[in-house]
């Protein structure tokens, strides 16, 4: 997954959300990690997903 594509994002297996893949984040990390992903939703929210939790989160890019 590179900035810019376009990906369905899933929680626990249920689709949470379609947009776009903004690159890693170290916004809510203290130790400064690049774990956390940028996305943009079509609605135009911006939201920041654990990328390292494969359990929980999981990606595939369409576009």
């Amino acid at each position: 997954m590179k900035p810019g594509d376009m990906v369905h994002v899933s929680k626990f297996g249920e689709l949470r959300f379609t947009g776009t893949y903004l690159g890693p984040t170290r916004r809510f990390d203290p130790q400064k990690l690049r774990h956390l992903g940028r996305f943009l939703t079509y609605s135009g929210n911006v939201i920041d997903v654990d990328l390292g939790n494969n359990l929980v989160w999981s990606f595939q890019v369409i576009e």
